[in-house]
């Protein structure tokens, strides 16, 4: 009996110890634009909507699968076409901008959702459309100001004019 509980103790002790770096989060909504008429323009010289995801890991992370939203009602509002790695792929510690323009005919990084300057939300969730990675609800924003993280991945939010 003795030799059982002191095992459990140990394994609660290690649990306890490493469990944080498992559950630690690695991809965050790091910044998103929610009224772009003149500052970040896609590749066919559209200024949309746009939120960029940062990947804070050591290691690639491929998004596709995974669902964005505008809506955390509705998690599964559009998932990110798993039709191309190399676009949807996150390098360690790099950023990755999916464009919010209900135009997805334009390719696997343009999202059918679009974001409202008047303020909702935002949801990054898993590929079964449920497990919640990051989300945030954000009020009225400016034209051309995006809102993001400082330092990225951090808690803290403020508003960039440039």
């Amino acid at each position: 009996m003795k030799q059982s509980l002191r095992s459990l103790l140990i394994l609660i002790a290690l649990l306890l110890y490493v469990s944080p770096a498992y559950l630690q989060q690695t991809l965050f909504i790091n910044e998103f634009l929610a009224s772009n008429n003149t500052t970040v323009a896609d590749e066919f010289g559209d200024f949309d909507d746009w939120v960029e995801i940062y990947n804070a890991s050591n290691e690639p992370i491929n998004i596709s699968g995974m669902y964005i939203t505008d809506d955390l009602t509705d998690p599964t509002a559009w998932q990110i076409p798993d039709t191309s790695a190399d676009l949807t792929t996150i390098s360690p510690k790099g950023f990755l901008i999916i464009w919010c323009d209900k135009e997805s005919e334009e390719g696997v990084l343009h999202a059918e959702i679009k974001l409202k300057s008047s303020g909702e939300q935002i949801g990054l969730f898993a590929s079964d459309g449920v497990t919640a990675i990051d989300t945030l609800s954000f009020g009225e924003q400016t034209t051309d100001v995006s809102y993001g993280r400082l330092p990225d991945g951090s808690d803290t939010w403020q508003y960039f004019t440039s």
